[in-house]
Formats: C-alpha cells, sequence, structure tokens
C-alpha cells in the first residue's frame, strides 16, 4: 500500500507504460531525487574538502580565492544568458536551439576571458586586494571549461538521462575533491582552489567528450532566416530568466564582497567557510532537485502539475528544513572539532545562515515553477525582489556596525531577505497555479514540525553535555547529530506516518530498482 502510494505521488515506475505526463512526472521525480543525492554526496564532500583546505590555507588567502572567483563568475553569470529553462522547456526544435546556444556561450565565453586578463587587476586593486590577480586567471581557465560542458549537459538533462548525468557529477566532484585537497598539502595555498575547479570542469567535459560524443568546441551553425527567428525566440524567453538568475547570483556573492571591503580579506574568509557550511549544501541539493523537476512541473494536465508541485515541496524540504537546522545548531561543535584554531569564528556565521538555508528549496523551486508555466517575467520580478531585501539588509548592517565589530550581522540580515523572498515567491508561485496557501501549509508542515521538535531535543540534549562538562569533541559532534536526526525520524513516523511511510518505500522501491 504505502508502495504504491509512494508511486502515485512522488512518480512510481510502474511495470506498464503510463501516459505522457506521468511518465515524465515518475522520470523527472526519480531525476531529483538521484540528482539530489549526488548533490548531497558532492556537498558532504565538498565541506570535508572546506575543512581540510582551512588547515593548509589561512583567512586572508582563502579570501583572495573567493573574491577572484567572484569576478569571474559575475561575468561568466552576466554573459551566458542562462539557456537551461528556455531549452529544457522546449516541445521542439531543441537540436537547433542548442546548437545556436553553444556557439554563443563558448565565443562569449572567450570575450569575457581576454577581458579579464586585460582588466581583472585592475578590477581586484579597485577591490582592495589585487593579490587575487593570479588566483583571477586561473578561474578563468575553469570558467571556460564549464562553459562549453553547460548545453552538453543540457542534452541528458532534456532526454531524462538523470542517472547518467548524476555519474558525470560524481566524477567531476571527485577530481576537485582529490585536486584541491591534493594542492593543499603540497603546498600551492589558496591556489589549490581554482586548481581543483579547473579539474573539475575538466573532468566533466572529458566524460561528455569520451562517453556522449560532445566535441570540445562547437561548430558554425547555419544562420538564416529561420535560426535567426529562432535566436530571438530563445532571447525573449530567456532575457527574464536570465536576469533572475543574475540577481540570485548577485544575493549568492556580494554578501562575501561586503564582508571582504568592510571586514577585511580575513573577515571575508571566515564567512565564506560559515556560508559553505550552511547555505551551500542546502543550495546545492535545492538546484539538482529542482531543475531536473522543470519538464515535470510544466506538463499540461493541471492535477497532474499541481499534485507534482506540492509533492515536490513537501518531500525536497523533508530533507532541506532539518539539515539547514541542525548545521545550525551544532555549528559550535562543529567548529570547535574540525576547524583548526585559527579559524574560530566560523560557527556564529553559520548560525546566523540557518534561517536562510531553510528557505531556499522553496525559493529554487518556485522559480522552476514559475518558468515551467512559462511565466518567466514573473520569476524574474521575484529574484529582482529578492536582491531588493538583500541589498537593504545589508546596507542596514553596514549603517549600524560602524566599528565593524559584528561579522554575523552580515548572516542574520541574508538569512531575513532570503526568508522574506521565499514567502513571497511561494505566495506567487500558488497564486499562478491555481493552488492555495492551505495546501502549501499542508505540504510544509511535516518538516517544519519535525526539524522544531528535533531542534528542540538537540538544545536539551546539549544542555545536558554541557552540564555534564563534557568538551566539544569528535564523539560529542556524532552524538548531537545522532539526537538531531533519531528525534527527526521519531517524530516524522509517530506524528506524520503516511508521509514517513510514503518516503520510506519509495526509497526502497528505488534501491531495489537499482539492484
Amino acid at each position: 500500500m504505502a508502495a504504491a502510494q509512494a508511486g502515485q505521488e512522488l512518480g512510481g515506475q510502474g511495470g506498464a507504460r503510463e501516459s505522457e505526463p506521468q511518465d515524465v512526472v515518475g522520470k523527472s521525480a526519480v531525476g531529483a531525487a538521484t540528482t539530489a543525492a549526488v548533490g548531497l554526496v558532492a556537498r558532504a564532500a565538498g565541506l570535508l574538502t572546506t575543512v581540510g583546505v582551512t588547515y593548509f590555507v589561512g583567512k586572508a588567502d582563502y579570501g583572495h580565492a573567493n573574491l577572484a572567483m567572484i569576478v569571474v563568475g559575475v561575468l561568466h553569470t552576466l554573459t551566458l544568458l542562462t539557456p537551461q529553462q528556455a531549452l529544457l522547456t522546449r516541445q521542439e526544435g531543441f537540436e537547433e536551439a542548442s546548437a545556436l546556444v553553444r556557439f554563443y556561450v563558448a565565443w562569449s565565453g572567450v570575450l569575457v576571458a581576454v577581458g579579464l586578463v586585460l582588466g581583472g587587476g585592475s578590477i581586484l586593486a579597485a577591490l582592495g586586494q589585487p593579490e587575487a590577480t593570479g588566483l583571477l586567471y586561473v578561474y578563468l581557465v575553469a570558467m571556460m571549461l564549464e562553459r562549453l560542458a553547460v548545453v552538453p549537459a543540457l542534452r541528458l538533462n532534456y532526454a531524462l538521462r538523470f542517472g547518467e548525468l548524476a555519474a558525470l557529477d560524481l566524477w567531476a566532484n571527485g577530481a576537485y575533491v582529490v585536486v584541491t585537497l591534493g594542492g593543499a598539502a603540497l603546498g600551492l595555498s589558496a591556489y589549490c582552489l581554482p586548481v581543483g575547479m579547473v579539474a573539475r570542469h575538466g573532468v566533466r567535459l572529458a566524460l561528455l567528450g569520451l562517453r556522449y560524443g560532445a566535441t570540445l568546441w562547437p561548430g558554425r551553425p547555419p544562420w538564416g532566416p529561420a535560426e535567426q527567428q529562432l535566436a530571438r525566440q530563445l532571447l525573449a524567453y530567456a532575457l527574464p530568466v536570465h536576469m533572475a538568475g543574475l540577481g540570485e547570483f548577485l544575493t549568492a556573492y556580494l554578501d562575501n564582497v561586503v564582508a571582504g571591503r568592510f571586514y577585511t580579506a580575513a573577515g571575508q574568509g571566515l564567512y565564506v567557510v560559515g556560508y559553505t557550511l550552511a547555505i551551500t549544501p542546502a543550495d546545492t541539493i535545492a538546484l539538482y532537485g529542482a531543475t531536473a523537476l522543470v519538464r515535470a512541473l510544466g506538463v499540461a494536465d493541471a492535477g497532474t502539475r499541481r499534485q507534482t508541485f506540492l509533492a515536490s515541496l513537501r518531500y525536497l524540504c523533508l530533507v532541506l528544513f532539518p539539515m539547514a537546522t541542525g548545521v545550525a545548531l551544532v555549528a559550535p561543535t562543529l567548529e570547535r572539532v574540525l576547524l583548526p584554531a585559527r579559524w574560530q569564528g566560523v560557527a556564529p556565521i553559520a548560525t546566523a545562515l540557518g534561517a536562510g538555508a531553510l528557505s531556499v528549496g522553496i525559493k529554487r523551486l518556485c522559480f522552476v515553477q514559475l518558468t515551467a508555466l512559462h511565466r518567466p517575467r514573473a520569476a524574474a520580478v521575484l529574484d529582482g525582489l529578492r536582491l531588493a531585501c538583500f541589498l537593504l539588509a545589508l546596507l542596514v548592517v553596514v549603517s549600524l556596525d560602524g566599528e565593524r565589530r559584528h561579522l554575523p550581522w552580515i548572516g542574520w540580515a541574508v538569512s531575513t531577505a532570503f526568508v522574506l523572498s521565499a514567502v513571497v515567491a511561494l505566495s506567487v508561485s500558488l497564486r499562478c497555479d491555481g493552488l492555495h496557501l492551505y495546501d502549501a501549509v499542508r505540504a510544509l508542515a511535516p518538516p517544519l514540525l519535525g526539524s522544531a521538535v528535533a531542534g528542540l531535543v538537540l538544545h536539551l540534549v546539549q544542555l545536558g553535555l554541557q552540564w555534564q562538562g563534557l568538551p566539544p569533541h569528535a564523539g560529542r559532534l556524532l552524538g548531537e547529530l545522532g539526537a538531531f536526526a533519531g528525534a527527526y525520524l521519531l517524530y516524522l513516523r509517530l506524528a506524520h506516518g503516511s508521509v514517513y511511510r510514503t518516503a520510506a518505500a519509495w526509497i526502497v522501491a528505488q534501491i531495489r530498482r537499482r539492484s
């Protein structure tokens, strides 16, 4: 019974061939779970890599690497024009459209690289960190490799070949971990970070070429009247989405720049590590899961589409809410156990960003829902609102903290902006597809209440450990995490038995399917 319910709600894989909408939903649900699981593994490896790098790289050097990455990333994102949704939502002409997009993405990347080779040093000097110039040049190599892999990877996504896409990401992230930690141990200092990114995107592109026949460099596509009309269609759809994506990129990195500009490069290094612990894991999983659901959230059948959105909201947050809450609460112990003494100060930042981490899954899913419904302008407006809240919150912090002694205030400001924008995005997304607020409350109640109960249990456990006078150590960290996870699962099983059984049965079914 539970397995059947799981198949219906999450897109089960029956023996007989399903109708097209159900088939898309089913494959997308499996793809979302698969890619989210890969994202979870990747972020776990990424967190271990970040912790390992702190033993070899100082806070200021880490800040320099982060600023170089941001400068490259801003121009990379600005010129990419965000083709993902424009391609994935196409019903016909995908091959012709993808050829045009790949040609543009490659050659615009060349222009970005040339421009930053000539002027990147001046930009970094104006931001107060000219020492980051050499790092910027290495990040440019990683950027070009990433751009060349964008469209070949989208082909796999469009074909719903999520398992193969997940395997690519596993290999790429494995290369990043090995090369980054190896470079740090060999004395590359902050250069281990961009070199690791080169390895990540290089391995991904190489595998796309070797296994799926992707060419290293795109050929010149035809450019007749039909192609010109197609390009205009792509641009008209992609431009609002692109502006929203650019706003999202700024909200992901502008706080880092503010931390470096007003709290020194060492402060930026602390903030980046805190952000990596709190926000990055949740955002990565949300991105993978939501992207895999683009086609499912755009099916024509309204009932199927709405059910898919609410189920996606519930089951994505069943993972993300406890993850964000747990990291925020165990951050003090984690800092003392895993980070070197010179990196103390990360925990208050990670705790401050916890509420923001809770909201990223909701925001990403709503963004994908609106673009799948061909409402890219609404999605762009929402991201613009998020950016406005973000900038206002940062301005308030900079104005109030005149002595620059409260770096975690940036984290609280970011969390406030993220939560407010997620609430607005959810309201708009529900209205656009004829859903009610009550539907969303029912979907979010199990993960939200479960995380709250588990957080309370963890807090009591921590008070008991402190009363016993036990200092932070590896065993205590594992005990805190175990208490939180156990309380969360027990609450779900007792208070939301159908949700627990549905999720458990679906997971077991997918494991058996692959064994």
